[in-house]
């Protein structure tokens, strides 16, 4: 798996270079290959622009960040992983989760925040479809 993602990323370079590029690059890397990645489908309308329904996604086990997206297990149905954006970062490392399309959402307007033993991670890659490959840094 590692070497996937090794093969993944020597074939994709982000279009918008930062000053911090090359250093952000090294360290998702050595985040994402220190970590197993979990493979995450998306579905459904709820992050649109950002994520589109056939989406796949790498998510590591990093932190959420405020305004990042993260990875959680839905609070009602444990077993259904979810795609949100980190709205609020609390203290007691719960978070809150909302959709990029509120329309379409089921988020913590719904259910609350979600405690922490239900966040998975962060996407960082998206490997399919492949026109629209590439690292979800700034998503």
């Amino acid at each position: 798996m590692a070497q996937d993602l090794v093969m993944l990323a020597a074939g994709t370079v982000p279009d918008v270079r930062g000053p911090n590029h090359h250093r952000r690059l090294r360290s998702g890397l050595r985040g994402a290959l220190w970590h197993r990645p979990r493979r995450v489908a998306v579905e459904g309308l709820s992050m649109l622009p950002t994520l589109h329904p056939g989406d796949h996604l790498l998510v590591v086990p990093l932190p959420p960040r405020t305004g990042s997206l993260v990875a959680v297990r839905d609070p009602r149905e444990e077993s259904r992983i979810m795609i949100k954006r980190a709205g609020v970062v609390r203290a007691d490392r719960s978070v809150e989760v909302v959709g990029d399309n509120p329309d379409h959402s089921t988020d913590s307007r719904t259910f609350g925040a979600v405690p922490p033993h239900l966040v998975l991670g962060r996407p960082v890659y998206r490997y399919t479809p492949p026109q629209r490959a590439g690292w979800l840094w700034r998503a």
